[in-house]
């Protein structure tokens, strides 16, 4: 097996051994980990004129907000689905017009508040 494949497949062993024995919170914080991380890239490719690299960190960042703002429970969650609804919409929003701006400023406020909701889930997926 080419060391490549076998980095790779090993990565897929070790996510889906992650995730299965994760709580949802803890899972949800993965999610934000990955969409901050991916924003600080998004920057970087930006700061380099690397246009391909940043179109997908950004991308991908629209596709993990979403899908958090899809898994709220909006029948029980009370006030709080709704806020984190409207705010997860308001950030989704923000990335893609940084996808058609390439703002360095706005995409930095979009990380620093990406950077507090996941602290916010370091907090809950602690205790």
């Amino acid at each position: 097996m080419a060391p490549r494949t076998a980095l790779q497949s090993y990565q897929a062993i070790d996510t889906q051994g992650l995730t299965e024995s994760q709580s949802p919170e803890k899972l949800i914080l993965l999610l934000l980990e990955k969409a901050h991380s991916l924003l600080k890239q998004a920057n970087a490719a930006i700061e380099c004129g690397n246009d391909e690299p940043f179109y997908e960190s950004t991308t991908k960042v629209v596709q993990i907000i979403l899908s958090l703002r899809e898994l709220l429970d909006m029948e029980s969650g009370g006030e709080l689905a709704d806020q984190l609804y409207q705010t997860y919409s308001a950030i989704a929003s923000s990335v893609f017009k940084i996808k058609k701006s390439k703002d360095v400023k706005d995409l930095s406020k979009i990380t620093s508040a990406v950077g507090e909701i996941r602290d916010g889930w370091k907090v809950i997926a602690a205790s």
